[in-house]
């Protein structure tokens, strides 16, 4: 619960009064803060923030959960002046929000086991790689198409297709795209489509608003309250790649990160 991430989130909505602002201000998603301060008030059992129109306020318990956040990431200030990071490898890591959301997490949890490197992060629209200036680029594509130079598979992603009620029929409703899905559609799908994004948190945002509407999107995790269809047989299967920058190859973090894939 008392992860560094989760109480600077908490700190910018606290300083700023709006979920809007903190995004901008940190770089993140606005769906991203509202996630990790909804977990922040499930794990406490408190309400932290009165929500009104355009603007959020501590609660008495917020105001409390405050005086402890802050005590605590200036430990961790601390922390990081006594054993600094400084001399570990810097490397740039560039993904796609889908990615970022479910992928990268956990990829770099099982690095800072096996290989501690400093990591700065990019956000990369659909579709990726391009030239984005990352020694590391993640991103999705289609199975059948052929890897990249320099590019490795790493895992399959299947599309899937959720709806708000049940009685929601895929053949009829308003649709809520993944982008990189759009060149799979007819004519007749994409003149459904009410919403398109690449990242599908805020497509699984939308979908909670409209009761309506069915959301086609890759495996993302398991969410509660939404009923799964199957999916359409004409999205394909995409690829997980990972694509590394040729003069990064050649570097010791680069050699070491190759190996650490290959595990």
């Amino acid at each position: 619960m008392l992860e560094d991430t989760r109480l600077k989130i908490f700190m910018a909505v606290a300083d700023e009064g709006s979920f809007t602002r903190a995004a901008y201000l940190l770089g993140i998603t606005q769906p991203a803060v509202s996630q990790n301060i909804a977990e922040l008030e499930r794990l406490t059992g408190r309400t932290l923030f009165e929500r009104g129109k355009g603007a959020v306020s501590l609660t008495p318990d917020g105001e409390r959960f405050r005086v402890h956040a802050e005590r605590i990431l200036r430990e961790h200030a601390a922390l990081d002046t006594s054993f600094s990071m400084s001399d570990l490898p810097a490397v740039t890591l560039a993904a796609t929000p889908y990615l970022l959301h479910t992928f990268v997490p956990s990829l770099l949890k099982r690095l800072s086991t096996r290989l501690p490197m400093r990591f700065r992060i990019l956000t990369v629209p659909e579709p990726a790689p391009g030239s984005v200036g990352a020694d590391i680029t993640l991103y999705t594509a289609p199975c059948h198409e052929a890897l990249d130079f320099e590019s490795i598979s790493m895992e399959t992603v299947r599309a899937v297709c959720l709806a708000a009620e049940p009685d929601v029929f895929l053949l009829s409703a308003p649709l809520l795209l993944w982008t990189p899905y759009r060149s799979y559609c007819d004519p007749s799908i994409l003149g459904r489509v009410a919403m398109e994004a690449d990242d599908p948190v805020l497509l699984l945002e939308r979908l909670r608003e409209t009761a309506e509407a069915v959301a086609l999107l890759p495996s993302i995790p398991e969410e509660s309250g939404f009923q799964s269809l199957p999916a359409p047989s004409f999205l394909p299967v995409f690829d997980i790649r990972c694509k590394m920058n040729e003069a990064f190859t050649r570097t010791e973090p680069g050699k070491r990160f190759r190996e650490f894939l290959s595990l």
